[in-house]
């Protein structure tokens, strides 16, 4: 039911309090997270380097192949996964539509016409800015946390494929 104003308390309530804010920051915990995986990764195989390149340049052919075999994918998974990983670490907030709401537009302003564009703003332009900004928000967070999902795809096979590696490492050494 709307009241003196024109947007229902319903509508405005639903935009200012829904929590989009939340996630952007959530998905880029994520990330970092997932970088720093792979990292670790990455130099536990640098610790091994000297058995696995004693194992390349051995006399056993096939222990040759297997190695390559999953140094290959290994690798094209850990550096497709970081790539998603600080993808969805730098990804920006989509364009929106100048508002009171999102802070660059705000540090534009000087503080005077900030105070003024702030005493003419009326609920419903309020409203309105906060569903821009939610919008936004929202956007921006289904697109990191895709990037996420792919990322973390990418460790499940990165995870399995290094354990691999380091049992035959340990074993053919």
């Amino acid at each position: 039911m709307a009241g003196t104003m024109g947007t229902p308390a319903g509508a405005a309530r639903l935009a200012y309090f829904t929590p989009v804010r939340e996630y952007p920051p959530l998905a880029d915990r994520k990330a970092s997270v997932l970088l720093a995986a792979y990292g670790l990764m990455v130099t536990v195989l640098f610790v091994f380097a000297a058995p696995t390149e004693a194992i390349l340049l051995g006399p056993r052919p096939w222990a040759v192949l297997l190695m390559a075999a999953i140094l290959l994918p290994l690798s094209g998974l850990i550096l497709s996964g970081s790539w998603f990983a600080f993808r969805a670490l730098t990804r920006p907030i989509p364009p929106m539509p100048e508002s009171l709401a999102f802070y660059p537009h705000i540090a534009g302003l000087s503080p005077e016409l900030y105070r003024e564009r702030v005493k003419g703003l009326d609920h419903d332009r309020a409203v309105t800015a906060m569903l821009h900004y939610n919008y936004s928000l929202a956007t921006l967070s289904v697109e990191k946390f895709r990037l996420v999902e792919r990322s973390i795809g990418c460790a499940r096979a990165t995870f399995e494929l290094w354990m691999l590696l380091l049992m035959l490492v340990l074993l053919l050494r």
